[in-house]
């Protein structure tokens, strides 16, 4: 993908909690994937609601976060062509020990496209999953519709994660994860069709900054 892409937002400061946000966007884009290259000029107007009680936005210990995106897009190098883009991401995390320092965190992301088939969305506005922030055990993007043993991106997505964190100390923590989700092919999450899964064990190491 190669791509500019020029936007303005306005932010409204409603509480301490509470965010919302709107504006408009345009987007041109040449995108080369393995059986076409097509061209894409994205008019959208992008609205934005966001909630966070979290204690710390990078390493929270409590409260929650909740974010909303959607996007009204229409493709004006593509007559004809609208859809509306969707995502929303919800994390949470509860102090179970202060001694020792013991946290469940959890994370959900669901997303959807609609109003057009997969052929017209733009292969780098789909959904995927997998990877780093994702489901953790897959490759980058892996999870997604295929075609001819490539990863094409899907209408939907729907992903889970739920960590443990201990915190040994105050630079060395240990994290016991388990994430599960897929991107389906279908503008809503099809939950018939089999997610990836993925568990593990890491350690984190806190700087001072």
């Amino acid at each position: 993908s190669t791509s500019g892409r020029l936007s303005a937002m306005v932010e409204r400061q409603l509480n301490e909690r509470w965010t919302l946000a709107a504006g408009g966007a345009f987007r041109h884009a040449a995108i080369e994937t393995v059986d076409s290259d097509d061209h894409f000029g994205l008019l959208s107007s992008p609205i934005e609601a966001a909630y966070d009680s979290r204690n710390d936005p990078l390493n929270p210990t409590a409260g929650t976060g909740f974010g909303l995106h959607l996007a009204p897009t229409v493709d004006i190098a593509n007559r004809g062509v609208s859809y509306l883009r969707n995502r929303a991401e919800w994390n949470t995390a509860i102090r179970v020990f202060t001694s020792p320092r013991v946290v469940v965190a959890a994370r959900a992301v669901v997303g959807g496209i609609w109003g057009e088939g997969l052929d017209a969305i733009p292969a780098d506005e789909r959904f995927y999953a997998g990877g780093g922030g994702s489901v953790r055990g897959y490759d980058y993007q892996e999870l997604a519709p295929r075609e001819n043993g490539q990863s094409v991106g899907g209408r939907s997505l729907f992903e889970g994660s739920l960590e443990l964190r201990w915190r040994m100390t105050e630079r060395f923590g240990v994290v016991g994860f388990v994430d599960g989700g897929q991107a389906f092919e279908n503008s809503n999450p099809d939950f018939d069709q089999a997610l990836g899964y993925g568990a593990g064990l890491g350690i984190r190491y806190f700087t001072p900054i």
